[in-house]
């Protein structure tokens, strides 16, 4: 996850997981070496990482 910050040269970067659904993991997996898979439309995934920063669970 890429937070950008205002006034720093880098942005702040969170490594996260999130689940698929079944059919979107395997198309993951099918495109995972194709070239131009990166304009593959996004995928719905719920976060299954705790942030500790943050009062609500996440």
């Amino acid at each position: 996850m890429v937070i950008p910050v205002l006034d720093a040269d880098d942005d702040f970067e969170w490594g996260v997981w999130v689940s698929l659904s079944r059919e979107n993991f395997r198309r993951t997996l099918d495109l995972w070496t194709t070239p131009g898979r990166e304009q593959e439309p996004a995928y719905f995934g719920w976060l299954s990482t705790q942030l500790p920063a943050y009062a609500e669970e996440t």
